[in-house]
């Protein structure tokens, strides 16, 4: 059965969600997630950990322990691989597919990374959609990929998330963002490459992580941001072909915006950005638009200086902690910088 005819026989009301709570609590919670409100996700790199907590429920006599230790907020989960039960896996993806389709982005925060690992723990932040933000996704089935996107240019709330892009892109909205990911040729979700987006204090002043995302606040972040938007808006007008489109889709295919931490991948965000700027600067598509230099490297969001800077954590499908290497707690979200003991500082980015 797939899972819109399962979506028909389970209504909203007996949706269950699985939420991870400080001290490896985890909760099952059936109901409606509440329209409006914040809801922190479970970073992918602590899915061993659900994985094995949730075995722990349901398999008492394989039970493991672990030294690991979540502190951080509570969080939903939204994807957990390789449960031992291939139902239960069944039944988490679909009820994981049902709850994504009710999120928006809307920022990210940092949390502290188990003690070891250099890079902070990137947590996203969304808000749940109305009901009726949810039926009005779009769901054409006819046309080619091309055709439907060029479509979309033309419904009147992409129109208007496309003008608050380029105008003013930090008043962007999460539904607008999902909006903009259906034309733009970046991902408004948690895959990269991404549209800009917040982050959160302490380090609204960066520009960027080191693992590719933008940040919105950022003046890089915003110049990028209203360059991808006008290119559509002028796409939509006929001042430019869609070829515009797919010469940069091309570029971000190929995961540009992992921003240099993979030499073998080569300087994929100045490639993307030059090419960006360049179709900007061509055909005037923002008036006195001057391209902005990438900015300098110590000013993206910093890593913890007493500790290694590579993953000290093998990873699994390109991300994810080896749990049994994990001593201690960890996930606390970061308040303040710098930490207590660590003396790296971060740069106003501005």
């Amino acid at each position: 059965m797939g899972h819109s005819a399962l979506g028909r026989l389970v209504p909203d009301a007996h949706l269950v969600t699985v939420w991870l709570n400080s001290d490896n609590k985890l909760e099952f919670r059936e109901g409606p997630l509440v329209a409006g409100d914040e809801i922190a996700i479970a970073p992918d790199e602590i899915n061993s950990l659900v994985r094995r907590l949730v075995g722990n429920c349901y398999f008492s006599e394989k039970r493991q322990e672990t030294e690991a230790v979540w502190e951080g907020p509570r969080s939903l989960v939204t994807a957990v691989d390789n449960l031992l039960s291939a139902p239960l896996g069944s039944a988490w993806q679909w009820s994981a597919s049902r709850v994504s389709e009710s999120l928006s982005i809307a920022r990210v925060q940092f949390l502290q990374p188990p003690d070891g690992e250099g890079k902070l723990l990137n947590q996203f932040v969304g808000i749940v959609r109305s009901t009726e933000s949810r039926r009005n996704n779009d769901t054409e089935a006819s046309g080619t990929e091309r055709a439907k996107r060029v479509r979309r240019l033309l419904y009147p709330n992409v129109s208007a998330a496309l003008e608050v892009a380029v105008s003013n892109p930090s008043q962007l909205q999460p539904r607008q963002r999902d909006l903009l990911s259906q034309v733009l040729p970046v991902d408004g979700g948690e895959e990269s490459p991404q549209l800009p987006i917040s982050f959160s204090s302490p380090f609204s002043g960066c520009w960027a992580t080191s693992d590719g995302k933008l940040n919105i606040l950022h003046s890089f972040g915003q110049a990028v941001t209203r360059c991808l938007a006008a290119c559509s808006i002028a796409e939509r007008d006929g001042r430019v072909g869609s070829e515009t489109h797919e010469s940069l889709q091309r570029i971000a295919d190929e995961n540009i915006f992992s921003l240099m931490t993979d030499p073998e991948k080569g300087d994929g965000l100045r490639k993307f950005v030059a090419k960006l700027f360049e179709i900007v600067t061509r055909h005037e598509l923002i008036t006195n638009f001057v391209a902005p230099e990438v900015p300098l490297e110590e000013e993206r969001v910093p890593k913890l200086s007493d500790r290694v800077a590579t993953a000290t954590f093998s990873f699994l499908w390109g991300h994810g902690y080896k749990l049994d290497e994990i001593k201690g707690p960890f996930g606390k979200v970061i308040t303040s910088w710098p930490l207590a003991g660590n003396s790296t500082s971060v740069g106003d980015g501005r």
